[in-house]
């Protein structure tokens, strides 16, 4: 490939809005400045040069700092991306001094290249006044401006511009949609899984180069601050801006809910021209991939096809690990509740039922899936004088974090703190920080669809991937999730790099694709099987300790 088109795609980065950069410069309304049309930044104002009289030029009263609305997945969408040969002038009137083309990346404004040279301007009112101007090959949708320095040091921003010219440009821009809550308990974790699939793709592509395709990365946030988690519009509407996003679009990572998950799945199945890949980090019901209950697996592919894949431990194993564990404690009884809100909570407390009746556990709460209980309740009282009455040795709760803080606090006002009557909980509950800094969850018992970043192999692959992800945001991934979100980027770049680029043959090869465990973020081969899940099945069982999920034991098959 021509060595100029590579350097230049180097450019290409997540393109997010953030204001122009402040200067040091003192402005002030009114005092005098030299060049024309001129623009600085002082405070929260963006200050204008403009002509006083015929001989003298002031800064205006500035206007607000406004930060744009713009958000990515959207200005991405609208953009025609491409490399091509491009020239750029900037306004105004300069004095010929030092001139930068910058472009805007997910980190802040950097510089690209020097000006090519400099135009004499006759038509500015100050004499010798020049533009900076560059010539060079750009790659489209990005977002560029001048910075120049006069002899003075007076710093003069352009406005940003958008690089775009002609469709028929190559290489072409590929896709790779996340789908993750990005508000409430789940943020912190969602964030970082972001982040983890941002590092591989700088791993593994060639200046953002999968074999003939630029790679670019979108975010969709399916959460509301009203649900303080997954919203069933957000998932619906998410997915249906994937399967229409054909011209870019070619897969998506996610959800990390199962029950919106359950949402995306048949609609991206039925997208024009095949199926549209789609694979979860943490999206545990069988139901997914396997019969669970009446019409699953079957009423998730219309099209009869599956597209939906996951590195995550399945809920019937999570359910088995959790009872045998119990067990091994020396429970004799169990009370089982269920948030009842999406398929998750009562699925994962139906798997521990039914398991924990065939270890010989007494089950004292009714229903295939227990008692179900109100999450959006100020006082669960009345539901933990019932299962007082009970004198359960554990309460088990199938369910999720967000919005069931108070059903924690009011177990331990009740029925007393976790070593007189204990609780377990799914991983529904692991990986959130305000969880863990809840005194009522001190000595809880948890179990994770997967293994513990602690136990991914040492000395290879998985602990060189936590160094670098250490290394470039100066914090350690939030537990194993967001590097099983990285696994899953690592399937996907392989299937793109190996295919023609379109949706029908990545999914094809996302189904070939295997990662060896020597080169994999987790340190386990990454393959799937038939129906969609991963080979490689683990659990870990954690307690809560000191405000940490302290690893008690892991099982692998």
């Amino acid at each position: 490939m021509n060595k100029k088109l590579i350097a230049f795609l180097s450019i290409l980065s997540l393109f997010l809005s953030i204001p122009l950069i402040p200067v040091g410069a003192a402005v002030k309304p009114g005092a005098n400045c030299k060049i024309l049309g001129s623009k600085v930044v002082a405070g929260s104002f963006v200050y204008t040069c403009i002509k006083k009289n015929s001989k003298k030029y002031v800064w205006d009263k500035g206007v607000a700092v406004k930060k744009s609305s713009t958000d990515f997945q959207e200005r991405m969408g609208n953009i025609e991306l491409g490399v091509g040969n491009v020239r750029l002038e900037a306004a105004g009137c300069h004095e010929k001094g030092s001139a930068t083309l910058q472009i805007q990346s997910s980190k802040g404004w950097k510089d690209l290249f020097p000006a090519s040279g400099w135009l004499e301007d006759t038509s500015c009112i100050t004499p010798q006044s020049y533009k900076p101007y560059f010539e060079g090959t750009l790659v489209g949708g990005s977002i560029v401006r001048w910075r120049t320095l006069n002899s003075s040091k007076l710093e003069w921003l352009s406005s940003p511009q958008t690089v775009t010219f002609g469709s028929d440009k190559t290489p072409k821009l590929l896709i790779i949609a996340t789908d993750l809550p990005l508000q409430g308990g789940a943020r912190d974790l969602s964030n970082s899984t972001n982040k983890a699939v941002e590092l591989v793709l700088k791993q593994m592509a060639n200046l953002n180069l999968i074999g003939n395709f630029v790679i670019g990365l979108r975010f969709y946030d399916n959460s509301t601050v009203a649900k303080g988690g997954w919203d069933d519009a957000s998932c619906a509407k998410n997915a249906q801006a994937h399967a229409w996003r054909q011209q870019d679009e070619i897969a998506v990572l996610g959800a990390f809910n199962s029950g919106c998950t359950k949402i995306m799945v048949p609609i991206l199945n039925s997208t024009p021209n095949g199926p549209m890949p789609i694979i979860s980090h943490s999206a545990s019901n069988p139901g997914l991939t396997k019969f669970w209950s009446i019409g699953e697996p079957e009423k998730y592919y219309p099209n009869k096809q599956r597209n939906f894949f996951r590195i995550a431990t399945t809920d019937d194993s999570q359910g088995y690990a959790s009872a045998k564990f119990a067990l091994d404690l020396g429970v004799k009884s169990v009370f089982v509740l269920n948030d009842g809100t999406q398929p998750y909570g009562p699925g994962i407390a139906r798997s521990f039922i039914s398991a924990a009746r065939e270890l010989g556990l007494n089950v004292l709460s009714e229903g295939e899936a227990g008692q179900q209980f109100n999450p959006k309740s100020t006082n669960h009282s009345d539901l933990f004088t019932t299962i007082k009455s009970k004198n359960p040795d554990l309460v088990y709760v199938g369910g999720i974090f967000d919005g069931n803080q108070q059903l924690i606090k009011d177990k331990v006002k009740y029925l007393g703190d976790n070593t007189k009557v204990k609780l377990m909980l799914p991983d529904g509950f692991t990986g959130y920080p305000d969880f863990l800094a809840l005194p009522e969850a001190q000595g809880a018992y948890l179990s994770f669809t997967g293994l513990s970043i602690d136990q991914f192999p040492k000395g290879g692959a998985a602990e060189k991937f936590q160094a670098d992800y250490q290394a470039e945001y100066g914090q350690p991934p939030i537990g194993s999730s967001p590097v099983y979100g990285a696994a899953i980027a690592q399937v996907l770049l392989s299937a793109i790099a190996n295919s023609d680029g379109s949706r029908e043959d990545v999914l094809r090869k996302v189904k070939e694709v295997t990662i060896p465990a020597e080169k994999s973020v987790t340190g386990f081969e990454i393959k799937f099987d038939q129906n969609g899940d991963s080979v490689v099945q683990g659990v870990t069982l954690l307690q809560v300790l000191n405000k940490r999920e302290v690893i008690i034991k892991s099982i692998l098959r």
